[in-house]
């Protein structure tokens, strides 16, 4: 437990440090999100490279074709959250904001096109 805390307090150390905004977020949260985006059944359990094989291209199988690839999938899935999700609060959350549920990606999508007409003006 005390490597796993302190592997997870060095990337908040260095991102308050230098004073980058992150997003403290709940495996739940982003997968109840990959399951609403893929339109998968939310009751059914998660099953990360089974669901990245299925949006995935199938130059890019050979990163979750094994059963251990599983975390390769996650920190896909994770990465794409975050880059959908990097406006949706633009302040660091501090580890408080990962139990409330995010807009849909239509929503977020609308928002960007919003913010690239005004940057457009």
């Amino acid at each position: 437990m005390f490597h796993f805390g302190q592997a997870a307090g060095v990337p908040v150390g260095v991102f308050e440090t230098i004073d980058l905004p992150w997003i403290d977020v709940v495996p739940q949260t982003w997968q109840r999100w990959v399951k609403d985006f893929v339109g998968l059944d939310p009751k059914q359990p998660f099953l990360s490279a089974e669901v990245a094989l299925q949006c995935t291209k199938t130059e890019y199988h050979h990163l979750f074709k094994r059963s251990k690839d599983h975390n390769t999938a996650d920190a896909y899935f994770l990465a794409l959250w975050g880059a959908v999700h990097a406006y949706a609060r633009p302040t660091a959350s501090g580890g408080n904001g990962s139990h409330t549920r995010l807009p849909l990606l239509s929503q977020m999508l609308e928002l960007q096109i919003q913010r690239e007409a005004q940057l457009a003006r």
